[in-house]
């Protein structure tokens, strides 16, 4: 159900969107630095996909922007139903970036050299990666049930699986260190 976007709700909306773009932008700058530093290819795509999320921060605050005009002449009930065009957008771009994640990857297993071992910096990175997303995640989610706004709960669960990319990271990284190598 749409529901009219009061300036109360519009302005909750973007806060906890631009906080969330923030953290991605910082996080991203991290992971691309300390991966690169660290010899961890996982961290720089991981940091690279941390910037891609700033996409959707925009298409978040961008819809709740449009829904809070005014009903108009050609839009005579208000403009609440852009959320819901929103919402979909944002599940089309998801899925285009699990897409591209999903190519990435096999593309990488195909082409295997190898590579140097990533240091503990890179752990502390997506360590905190981890913390900071689901950080992220819950705020976001506890303020879009408050709002019962399905954009919000959208871009909150797209936090999630930010952290569980992470957590795969972590895990590949620890896994690296510890001298498992995977053959194909």
């Amino acid at each position: 159900m749409t529901r009219p976007i009061s300036e109360q709700r519009k302005s909750e909306a973007q806060k906890v969107t631009i906080i969330g773009a923030i953290l991605d932008t910082c996080l991203g700058f991290a992971k691309i630095i300390i991966g690169l530093l660290s010899n961890s290819s996982a961290l720089v795509a991981d940091g690279i996909h941390s910037f891609s999320d700033l996409l959707t921060d925009f298409v978040v605050v961008f819809v709740f922007h449009i829904s809070s005009e005014e009903p108009d002449e050609n839009h005579p009930w208000g403009h609440g139903r852009f959320e819901t065009i929103g919402t979909v957008i944002l599940g089309g771009v998801l899925i285009a970036i699990a897409g591209a994640m999903a190519f990435d990857s096999i593309l990488n297993l195909i082409n295997s050299q190898t590579l140097a071992s990533p240091t503990w910096p890179a752990l502390v990175v997506a360590g905190l990666s981890i913390l900071s997303k689901e950080w992220i995640f819950r705020y976001t989610l506890a303020t879009g049930k408050r709002l019962k706004s399905d954009l919000l709960i959208a871009n909150a669960w797209h936090s999630r699986t930010d952290s569980f990319s992470s957590i795969v990271v972590l895990i590949g990284i620890i896994g690296y260190m510890a001298g498992i190598r995977l053959k194909f």
